[in-house]
């Protein structure tokens, strides 16, 4: 990934930020599709956890098995299932949940997502710290972070991430609501009592990780989505009896929403590297002229193009020859009236004659030529069922954005592979040819699901 434009955007809150120019953030109101977009989602969609593959059978069945199995999912929900290989050869697994990923976004927000480049899960954005320098790679490293819908602890060892920890309890910001205290850190802090039961979750959480799973964090960070809070961070730092420190190594750049920054420090100090971890919910749409229901709906708008074409044509070219033999017939009538100069005149009908012969082939293999195009196009449309069905199909996938992989013209039918990113789209096109249609079950490879469609006419 080359360097170069940059936006990103908190689309929970609504805010985005242009840092094109290094980590100076120059406010946006929305995200441009013709830059480089990042946006993060929220910890409650994501689930992750380690593989360690025995080379036998095909590494993506069993690893899709494996996070069905061990994570309980839905067979009828939607997720976007990534593996990426850690140092040890084992794999980390990353499941996003689509529709908990989606549930905090505005809805028309949501349609920014399709001009969105990579998507990344919170938890994982403190991995931009050590690759950036801001922290060294040691030990066992805790940050606690407070956003405006959830709480969650993500932990990091030797600078590589190991398991984050949702916090179940009333969020900062839910809580402040509660008391009509505003969204700033000092009226949080001077307020401390009246977040009681976030603090007490807090600590819980923790002291489980520490007792449990037998992890105890050698530094612990905290901070929110407005920024550090002195406060909790003391009064948490008590009960564990262990210093908490706050994103302080942020302060330099200078930037009132934590989040944000933190996706720009991971973007250029990883990704821009190649070696950052990147997801998408959507993917950008190919141009029309790429994809093969662009291509399909091109030759359509060429034949109907070419059908309104030829009769101009025709007219242009009837007249044009009538404008010819009008002027042979002047010519002729003129010579006749000369006895002297009739031999003459008679080399000069004759070269024209020639000449008009000459024309007149010229213009015939000109329409045989456009012809054999037309009948080209005509063969495939011929049927006016078959056009209108194939228009539909067209519009069809443009709208849900879909892909075919493969199309398949027979004398009563078409059948087409359709590829989508997410299942939802390939339901809502079967929904509309579902009373002459025939579906075969629809089938997940890698991040893509497919399904053949065949549609009768």
């Amino acid at each position: 990934m080359k360097k170069g434009s940059l936006i990103c955007a908190d689309l929970y809150k609504n805010i985005i930020y242009d840092y094109t120019d290094g980590y100076i953030a120059k406010e946006k109101k929305r995200v441009n599709k013709s830059k480089f977009c990042a946006c993060y989602i929220e910890a409650r969609s994501l689930s992750t956890l380690r593989y360690k593959y025995d080379k036998t059978g095909n590494l993506h069945n069993k690893i899709i098995t494996y996070a069905y199995e061990e994570l309980l999912l839905d067979p009828a929900k939607e997720y976007k299932i990534s593996y990426f290989k850690n140092n040890d050869d084992s794999y980390m697994i990353y499941v996003i949940d689509v529709q908990k990923a989606l549930n905090n976004i505005n809805q028309n927000l949501q349609k920014s997502l399709k001009n969105i480049n990579i998507i990344i899960p919170s938890p994982l954005l403190m991995s931009g710290f050590y690759a950036g320098r801001l922290l060294n790679k040691s030990g066992v490293d805790c940050y606690i972070f407070f956003d405006e819908n959830e709480s969650y602890v993500s932990f990091y060892k030797d600078g590589e991430y190991i398991f984050f920890h949702l916090i179940i309890s009333d969020t900062l910001a839910s809580i402040a609501r509660q008391n009509n205290l505003e969204y700033k850190a000092e009226i949080i802090d001077q307020n401390i009592d009246k977040f009681n039961q976030l603090i007490d979750a807090t600590i819980q959480t923790i002291q489980s990780i520490i007792n449990i799973d037998r992890i105890t964090p050698d530094r612990v960070f905290l901070s929110s989505f407005i920024g550090d809070l002195k406060g909790l961070s003391l009064t948490i730092s008590k009960a564990l009896n262990k210093s908490i420190n706050g994103f302080d190594f942020l302060a330099k750049f200078g930037s009132f929403t934590p989040i944000n920054l933190m996706l720009a420090i991971y973007v250029k100090e990883l990704l821009y590297r190649d070696n950052g971890l990147n997801f998408r919910l959507l993917d950008k749409p190919e141009p029309l002229y790429k994809r093969a229901d662009g291509k399909l709906f091109i030759s359509l708008a060429a034949g109907v193009i070419l059908g309104i074409i030829y009769p101009i044509y025709m007219f242009i070219l009837a007249f044009s020859l009538d404008m010819n033999s009008k002027d042979f017939g002047v010519n002729l009538s003129l010579q006749n009236s000369n006895a002297d100069n009739l031999n003459k005149n008679l080399m000069i009908i004759n070269k024209e004659i020639e000449k008009i012969d000459k024309d007149i082939q010229n213009i015939k293999n000109h329409i045989n030529t456009k012809l054999s195009k037309i009948d080209s196009i005509a063969t495939k449309i011929s049927d006016h069922n078959l056009a209108i069905v194939l228009t539909n199909i067209a519009k069809s996938m443009q709208n849900y954005s879909l892909q075919a992989r493969d199309i398949k013209l027979n004398s009563n039918k078409i059948t087409i592979a359709i590829v989508s990113q997410n299942t939802q789209n390939i339901n809502s096109f079967i929904k509309i040819f579902k009373d002459n249609a025939t579906i075969s079950q629809i089938i997940s490879n890698k991040n893509l699901f497919e399904s053949n469609i065949t549609i009768g006419l």
